[in-house]
């Protein structure tokens, strides 16, 4: 990190804080210190990325909605459900509105949602997340991709812990062809 540091710090002198260059190398570091678990100064760096990217880009530019989803992530993972839930909100409504419901950071952010939103407690108020998330990464990833798969466990831990007789079915149907597409027919996937 020395390296990326060092870098930063000369982006910063040369060509100043607010330059494109010097955020990404400030949010590749607040990504790092992430990965790393050092969740406070990931927390500290996503802060100073997303205030410049509010002053400089606005509330609704792609990057400033990716960096609310980071910070999100980072004081989800910190235990202030509050206001990871306040930000992921945030990011997702603009999100929706400015890339669109199949953009991959609109589904991570329907799937950082429905995760919290189901460590609260709120399984039925997740579960439509969850499932959009799904349907889009299907769409968007394909069946095989990991991200596809990591969805799919969610929706089915939660229909499983509803209760959801069809979720066994789905799931079943899922192992044994490699897709919850019934018959081949795309038009009727389902979880349930």
């Amino acid at each position: 990190m020395g390296v990326l540091r060092e870098t930063l710090q000369q982006r910063q002198e040369f060509i100043g804080r607010d330059n494109p260059r010097t955020l990404y190398s400030l949010s590749y570091l607040a990504e790092i210190s992430f990965d790393e678990g050092d969740l406070v100064e990931a927390r500290k760096l996503y802060e100073e990325v997303l205030a410049v990217r509010r002053r400089v880009l606005g509330e609704e530019h792609e990057y400033t909605l990716e960096t609310k989803q980071d910070l999100g992530r980072a004081l989800w993972e910190q235990g202030d459900m509050a206001q990871a839930l306040l930000l992921l909100e945030e990011a997702l409504k603009g999100q929706r509105k400015v890339l669109g419901e199949k953009h991959k950071n609109t589904l991570r952010s329907k799937q950082y949602l429905g995760e919290i939103i189901w460590e609260q407690g709120e399984k039925a108020r997740a579960l439509p997340l969850l499932e959009e998330a799904l349907e889009g990464r299907r769409k968007v990833l394909g069946v095989d991709h990991h991200r596809t798969y990591l969805t799919l466990a969610w929706v089915m831990l939660v229909k499983q812990e509803l209760e959801d007789e069809n979720y066994l079915m789905a799931w079943e149907r899922f192992l044994a062809h490699g897709s919850l597409i019934e018959d081949g027919n795309d038009s009727k996937w389902s979880c349930g």
